[in-house]
């Protein structure tokens, strides 16, 4: 099976997972099940697209994926799918916050499997850092943790938000100990991870003086 095989499985997965997941909150997206179906797969779909084309604003080969291409652009389809349902932009966003991490995480999955954004070596060893293996439980964790915020009401509104601010400082932790295709240990994936935090924050800042029962009902 080759890598881009492989990639398509993975997505046809998330898609099914995110369904799922979308299926036992229909009744917060005010969505049927055939609606929630067409909803998962679009995700997926533009999802894919958002990747594709913010490696392609990095300077990336063709074909190349980045995953802040999801976490950057995706909150447009959230936003556009709050706006044609009539639904408030807080239970949106944290709902379709675990299609998105769900997503990312089968994405490396998919690194395993290709081979790609390996880790740097440990010294003067053979061993790799498992950057890739430690993202996996970084976004497992997130996903865990995020399923019960949603359901015991936890920071309702401002999960997504949260989301930037800790994957920003686990990708700028993590990329020192990641391979680059240049000589320099700080790679582009810094200075994204440096704005992922700073909208995050932004955005907690600004929802601490927003009209609540705007952004929430």
């Amino acid at each position: 099976m080759t890598p881009r095989q492989f990639l398509y499985i993975l997505l046809a997965s998330a898609t099914v997972l995110s369904f799922i997941w979308l299926f036992f909150n229909r009744e917060r997206l005010k969505a049927k099940w055939w609606e929630v179906l067409i909803v998962a797969i679009l995700h997926t779909v533009f999802g894919m697209g958002c990747v594709l084309l913010f490696a392609i604003i990095e300077g990336a080969n063709p074909g190349a994926i980045s995953m802040f291409g999801g976490i950057f652009f995706m909150p447009l389809f959230y936003f556009v799918y709050a706006k044609i349902k009539k639904l408030p932009f807080g239970v949106v966003f944290d709902t379709f916050l675990i299609s998105l991490t769900v997503t990312l995480l089968l994405s490396r999955v998919h690194c395993l499997y290709a081979g790609c954004c390996i880790g740097k070596y440990i010294g003067d060893s053979d061993i790799r850092y498992p950057t890739r293996e430690i993202e996996i439980g970084f976004h497992t964790i997130f996903i865990t943790t995020m399923i019960i915020f949603i359901y015991k009401k936890i920071m309702p509104g401002r999960l997504y938000p949260v989301y930037l601010i800790s994957y920003g400082v686990f990708r700028f932790t993590i990329e020192w100990f990641r391979e680059s295709s240049t000589y320099s240990s700080f790679h582009i994936a810094h200075v994204w991870s440096v704005i992922a935090f700073l909208v995050g924050t932004g955005l907690l800042i600004f929802l601490r003086f927003y009209k609540k029962d705007e952004y929430l009902a």
